[in-house]
């Protein structure tokens, strides 16, 4: 980042200043007092808006004008593009921020408010306000003892500015988890051991041969369960004979009335024709009487003939009612036999199922652990000779 302008007016001791950073290499000299800190804190409340004193914002306002506004300009280059970030602050109004970007002649709002603007500035810096306050601002007073100290000295402060002690703390954790990693892989290895005996192996040979025979069994249930289901087909075909023989002993039964009327009407025929008859003998000759009455036989017989078909009818599917009935009895206890057979296999494969897949999901998941931390296990030890490199180089 490279600032270009600074603009500040009622901030610290500042009342206004423009401020042109004019080459990439600058100095600010001058006696003390003078205000060159102040320049670096409204450098540092532009960006992030925040204060290094231990006063918060309040104290930033100056003396003089302390019902006023203070108010910082910043206008920055980054990687080709131009940023202006603006701030202000008062006691009774708060913050406001607002950030900007240079395209061409005109200015354009890419965000405002104190938190979105800083999260911007900090995606664009690639630092928050406590690593570039680390980075940037040494106290005033350690200055000349940083240049009249000792390399460890020197190292000592910078140390503390950039917060290095935090290394000697991951160390030490690094440390009590490689101590922890190394108990748990003593540990994977114990049960990797287990896992590799030969009476493991015998187990898992004896648990195999299990797995065919009950593969065999399971295949036997399949085909006794398509049997089943053929079986229960005829049992349906045979329902549906049954339904429709019922029907036709129904329609049988309604035709018992019909055929009582046609006697009866048969007997009026007759009693019709004797008495046609009785008359007939002194109106009409004698072969005409005869041959009604032959007629009326006639009618009469198949009358009769009718009667009896319908009723072997009835008779025959009667005893096709009752062979279906003994059919279907018997296919319901074979149904049942099937059933139970079904419910005893299922119980004795079930148990031996379960128990080998619970085996080899613990042989797998034993596995995995085993390499994952043998995983993280190289890596912190990349790590710690990767510190002690930096370490030494630090010492020297």
């Amino acid at each position: 980042m490279k600032p270009n302008r600074l603009l500040v007016s009622k901030f610290l001791g500042i009342e206004s200043l423009d401020l042109v950073f004019e080459n990439d290499l600058f100095v600010i000299v001058g006696p003390n007092g003078s205000g060159k800190s102040s320049i670096l804190e409204a450098l540092f409340f532009a960006l992030y808006g925040k204060s290094v004193r231990a006063g918060g914002k309040g104290s930033l306002i100056h003396r003089g004008y302390p019902e006023s506004s203070l108010r910082t300009e910043l206008e920055f280059t980054l990687a080709s593009h131009s940023y202006r970030v603006t701030r202000e602050y008062s006691l009774k109004r708060g913050s406001t921020a607002s950030l900007e970007e240079r395209t061409g002649e005109r200015w354009t709002t890419i965000c405002s408010g104190d938190r979105g603007v800083n999260q911007k500035i900090e995606h664009l810096l690639g630092l928050d306000a406590e690593t570039y306050e680390a980075s940037v601002f040494l106290p005033q007073g350690e200055t000349l003892s940083f240049v009249e100290s000792t390399p460890s000295g020197r190292f000592a402060v910078l140390s503390n500015l950039f917060g290095l002690g935090i290394l000697d703390t991951i160390r030490e954790q690094s440390k009590s988890r490689l101590d922890v990693l190394e108990g748990r892989l003593h540990q994977l290895d114990e049960q990797r051991r287990v896992l590799t005996d030969a009476s493991l192996e015998e187990k898992l040979s004896t648990a195999m041969g299990q797995k065919e025979s009950l593969d065999k069994k399971i295949a036997e249930c399949s085909r006794v369960e398509k049997e089943t289901t053929s079986l229960l087909k005829g049992l349906e075909t045979l329902h549906h004979s049954r339904t429709e023989l019922l029907s036709t002993g129904i329609k049988i039964k309604n035709l018992l009335p019909e055929i009582e009327r046609a006697k009866k009407q048969a007997e009026i025929d007759r009693d019709i024709q004797n008495a046609l008859f009785v008359k007939a003998t002194y109106w009409q000759p004698w072969e005409t009487v005869l041959e009604k009455l032959t007629t009326l036989q006639t009618r009469n017989q198949r009358t009769r003939e009718k009667k009896d078909a319908l009723f072997l009818a009835l008779n025959e599917n009667s005893r096709h009612l009752q062979k279906t009935v003994e059919n279907e009895k018997t296919l319901r206890d074979k149904l049942k036999t099937l059933e139970d057979y079904h419910y005893q296999l299922d119980t004795i494969v079930r148990p031996e199922v379960s128990t080998l897949l619970m085996l080899v999901r613990d042989r797998e998941t034993w596995t995995k652990e085993k390499n994952r931390d043998e995983v993280i296990l190289t890596g912190i030890r990349k790590t710690i000779e990767e510190e002690k490199k930096a370490w030494q180089v630090l010492n020297y």
